[in-house]
């Protein structure tokens, strides 16, 4: 029951946001860039983990970037009931925990797996966020 009211008070807190979706303020160079954290259902603590300190890793780093939406975050379930999570998700080809950008600009979409994703995690907490930062830092 827990966990229900968890996932609800998380829908219900980005329904506003997703709804809103207004046409974000590009970056210096045009780009928009979006982080996509795939993940299943039935998460263990290591993959919650990785989603919130890749969150931190934004905020930190991102905040008016993210405020002014040239930088977003998205959390997605692969194996989620929901059809558009599951073609969001078979788009980047991720079947698992995983992370990727999906960086608009001049027209063009790139999609950039972020491979890394366990190993800079498995390094610790700063390592890891710096690498996030890094990551999303070199496209905009």
């Amino acid at each position: 029951m827990k966990r229900f009211v968890s996932v609800l008070l998380l829908t219900l807190c980005a329904l506003p946001l997703a709804a809103a979706d207004p046409a974000p303020v590009v970056s210096e160079n045009g780009a928009v860039v979006t982080v996509y954290y795939f993940h299943r259902v039935n998460r263990c603590n290591g993959c919650r983990h990785a989603e919130a300190v890749t969150t931190e890793a934004l905020k930190e780093n991102f905040a008016a970037e993210m405020e002014k939406g040239t930088v977003k975050f998205v959390s997605v379930a692969v194996d989620s009931k929901d059809e558009g999570e599951k073609v969001l998700a078979e788009s980047f080809d991720a079947f698992g925990p995983s992370l990727f950008l999906e960086v608009k600009k001049d027209g063009k979409t790139e999609k950039v797996g972020l491979d890394k994703m366990w190993d800079m995690i498995g390094k610790g907490d700063p390592d890891y966020k710096a690498w996030v930062a890094e990551s999303v830092r070199k496209h905009l």
